[in-house]
């Protein structure tokens, strides 16, 4: 027979426990549907003992609380519709005050710590986007703190009564948020939405039914990205440059480009794309102008040129393997804004762009 022991005593009154936190040494717990935030003794887990306490955090009509989270020296506490900071080492010194009204995270599993240019940081998100709160302190304009606004429009059709749903995890070994979602009219959690620290970009991963990830360490001691899925089993990502072993779309995708004067029609004559050399294949190439017209190109990710031995004297160049590839694609059509996108549909077949030049005429107004 198995029996079961409570490794935990809750305050009085208390039934249910929806968050958990560990802050300065103490466990704090946030019960269902609930504004109070509770904190034990020391380590304890006896919510009863001597030295318990509890805070009511912020107004009832910014929600209840979602989420916490310990942060260089203080406990974030975020609500529906507020955020707030508890300070202070020991129940005397504890103090809430309120860090953004108007402005809160869906859920506890979306807020992480985050590492990058601009140091730590702490990412969350809501039903609006994902949010920097470095961002959000600084300028208190909840437009300035979107860190999702790049992606709004895909943002935009995700299924809102999912949102509740999403995960995420912050992996400082790539330096990348990963923040599970589902897209309009899917029933589960179908896309990664990745955003790295250093550039600034986000990146897509379609097809991936993550309903919860994690990191976890591997045998290298690197930390590598998990997920688990609806059926039961466990995904570890980073593994090779295929989906286990079958092959997937990578896709580079502009903004949309009218080189300062939006106003003005631009004559596209030709693309000069710089690459690292990869291998004996084609890089597919689409661009389209104003909305309109579509192109398709094909560019090789192939060398520049022979290795010793094999060129023919007066004739081929020298390359090697991390020479900086380039070629000149000609291009046709014109309008006021172009858009590019750059895929490769091959397993085992990764590509790497350094840039790009285009040439150009304005034409006459």
């Amino acid at each position: 027979a198995t029996t079961w022991s409570n490794l935990w005593a809750p305050a009085s009154g208390v039934t249910t426990c929806k968050l958990w936190e560990v802050h300065r040494g103490k466990n704090w717990m946030v019960p269902k549907d609930s504004s109070t935030v509770y904190y034990a003794p020391s380590d304890s887990l006896d919510f009863t003992a001597a030295g318990n306490g509890s805070i009511i955090v912020g107004d009832p009509s910014e929600g209840f609380i979602t989420g916490l989270h310990s942060h260089l020296g203080v406990l974030l506490v975020f609500k529906e519709r507020s955020i707030h900071v508890l300070s202070g080492a020991t129940a005397s010194e504890f103090a809430v005050a309120p860090l953004v009204v108007g402005l809160g995270a869906l859920t506890d599993e979306t807020i992480r710590t985050v590492h990058g240019l601009t140091g730590t940081d702490v990412f969350f998100a809501s039903d609006r986007g994902v949010h920097s709160l470095q961002a959000t302190d600084a300028f208190g304009d909840f437009r300035a703190s979107f860190v999702s606004q790049k992606i709004q429009t895909t943002w935009n059709g995700l299924k809102k009564n999912r949102l509740n749903k999403m995960s995420a995890v912050f992996n400082p070994t790539i330096g990348e948020y990963w923040l599970s979602v589902t897209s309009g009219g899917q029933t589960a959690n179908d896309r990664i939405l990745a955003f790295n620290t250093v550039s600034g970009n986000w990146v897509i991963h379609s097809g991936i039914n993550a309903f919860a990830i994690g990191n976890r360490q591997d045998s290298t001691g690197e930390l590598e990205i998990y997920h688990g899925d609806f059926g039961g089993l466990v995904y570890e990502h980073g593994q090779g440059l295929n989906d286990n072993s079958a092959a997937y779309t990578s896709i580079i995708r502009t903004g949309w480009m009218h080189f300062g004067r939006p106003d003005l029609k631009k004559s596209l004559h030709s693309m000069t794309l710089f690459y690292e050399p990869k291998g004996n294949f084609d890089l597919s190439i689409e661009y389209v102008v104003d909305n309109k017209f579509v192109e398709t190109l094909t560019s090789t990710m192939g060398g520049v040129g022979a290795v010793l031995g094999s060129f023919t004297l007066g004739t081929s160049k020298l390359s090697s393997s991390g020479t900086v590839g380039n070629a000149k694609l000609n291009l046709k059509q014109g309008g006021n804004f172009i858009q590019f996108s750059f895929y490769n549909s091959t397993a085992d077949k990764d590509f790497r762009l350094y840039g790009f030049a285009l040439e150009y005429t304005v034409e006459d107004k």
